[in-house]
């Protein structure tokens, strides 16, 4: 009997320990997690410049969706570590003092605020909507921008918020950001002498007379960035690339006193096309306002000889109770030098409404346009 007692006795002596290594782990789990809460500063202590190595952070863990995240350290975060959805905050400040850079090849999880601050950038590396539930700020020396697409549209500056805010100073820019040279659906074939790309308008013939592809901007919703000029010099001399392109959607008001640019690049080399103008699509409760800069033009073609200048980019408004920007403050002008490239396009909606579409270039006559 007296052994039958010990055994059991054993048994439960064994039982306690195990439970109480258990909850001692979820004890230590929880504390982990909680530590990401709150206040969390980019310190780099992993070395790798990943957001989800849990060392780069002041708190030795990965932010969440409660963390008030600041980096304001001179460096590139990136997010290849993560999960798609494993970028989370309550709030996220870039820079201030520092030169800091966020690459979003990640899609974010759960997002509050974002500010982007002097010598910020927020460089978004994917073509998927970032939904955060506050305000998106960037703020004087602040940048937004995508990267730097080649032969598809693999990146754009899409992002949907409560508010959003470019600030004097600010700068939405995704300028030379889209279609490489000789690349996209409104190119040319390559020439002796380059012509000029399209988006909205169409890229003027270079005097080689090589076609490029039509106007292909779907203008009441816009949703494709600039085609890359044509090469000339049979090949060696490289068309300027396309403008980018740009989403901002807002449930309430969406400002703009800085600048948002989708420009076409002039070509860089001589006998190359200019790029064409990129896409600019903006929603919102109310549009406010007054732009420092709002462009999506094309370039200008390299040579007076017979390089040619690109078709102006897209531009689109739409919103619901009141906006105060209007087409006379934005310019989507084809490029010139030998021709100059067809117009760009604007289309300023208000719901429940048919909308004004105005056609803009630097010269009557110039160029063509495909209605869409």
């Amino acid at each position: 009997m007296r052994h039958r007692q010990f055994f059991w006795m054993g048994i439960f002596v064994c039982l306690v320990s195990i439970w109480s290594v258990f909850f001692s782990f979820l004890y230590e789990k929880d504390v982990d997690v909680a530590s990401a809460a709150g206040p969390i500063t980019w310190d780099g202590g992993a070395g790798d410049s990943d957001w989800c190595s849990a060392l780069n952070w002041s708190t030795d863990a990965v932010p969440t969706s409660t963390s008030d995240v600041t980096i304001n350290s001179v460096v590139t975060v990136i997010t290849t570590g993560c999960i798609d959805g494993g970028v989370n905050f309550n709030s996220l400040t870039l820079g201030g003092a520092a030169a800091s850079v966020l690459q979003l090849s990640k899609n974010i999880g759960s997002g509050g605020d974002i500010t982007i601050n002097s010598s910020g950038v927020l460089e978004q590396m994917t073509a998927v909507t970032q939904t955060i539930t506050g305000s998106l700020i960037v703020a004087n020396g602040g940048i937004l921008r995508h990267g730097t697409n080649n032969a598809t549209q693999d990146y754009e500056v899409d992002f949907s918020a409560t508010t959003i805010d470019i600030q004097v100073g600010g700068s939405v820019n995704v300028d030379y950001r889209g279609y490489a040279s000789g690349q996209g659906p409104g190119t040319a074939a390559t020439g002796s002498w380059g012509s000029g790309a399209s988006h909205a308008g169409n890229g003027a013939l270079g005097s080689s007379g090589k076609v490029p592809g039509n106007g292909y901007c779907t203008l009441h919703d816009v949703s494709t960035m600039g085609s890359g000029g044509g090469k000339g010099n049979n090949g060696s001399a490289a068309g300027g690339p396309g403008g980018g392109y740009i989403k901002l959607q807002a449930s309430g008001t969406l400002t703009i006193n800085g600048t948002i640019t989708s420009d076409g690049k002039t070509a860089g080399t001589t006998y190359g096309g200019g790029g064409a103008g990129g896409g600019i699509k903006l929603i919102a409760d109310t549009i406010a306002g007054t732009p420092t800069s709002f462009t999506a033009h094309a370039g200008n073609g390299s040579h007076a000889s017979g390089s040619s200048g690109g078709g102006g980019g897209c531009v689109q408004l739409n919103y619901t109770t009141a906006n105060s920007i209007t087409a006379a403050g934005i310019s989507v002008y084809g490029g010139s030098v030998y021709a100059i490239g067809g117009a760009g396009s604007i289309f300023i909606q208000q719901n429940g409404t048919n909308g004004d579409l105005t056609i803009k270039n630097t010269s009557a006559g110039a160029g063509r346009i495909f209605l869409r």
